[in-house]
């Protein structure tokens, strides 16, 4: 839980962000559990999920804007 808290503090720096988006990764990784397909890559598949959870909540509280460029 420290690695998840850390990850998501870096993301947001805001400690009760942090710790709402850690809860949501968990959530979500429980939920999702039987996708994994190889157990050996448990770390980065949860990672995986706190960015997108991350990114997601960022984007939902207009903490940060994701666009994408096309030139």
């Amino acid at each position: 839980f420290d690695r998840l808290y850390k990850e998501a503090y870096l993301r947001c720096k805001y400690e009760e962000d942090a710790k709402e988006i850690v809860q949501e990764t968990i959530y979500k990784a429980y939920r999702n559990i039987k996708t994994l397909k190889e157990p050996q890559y448990f770390k980065t598949w949860i990672s995986r999920i706190l960015i997108n959870v991350a990114n997601d909540y960022l984007r939902k509280n207009g903490m940060i804007e994701l666009t994408h460029d096309e030139n």
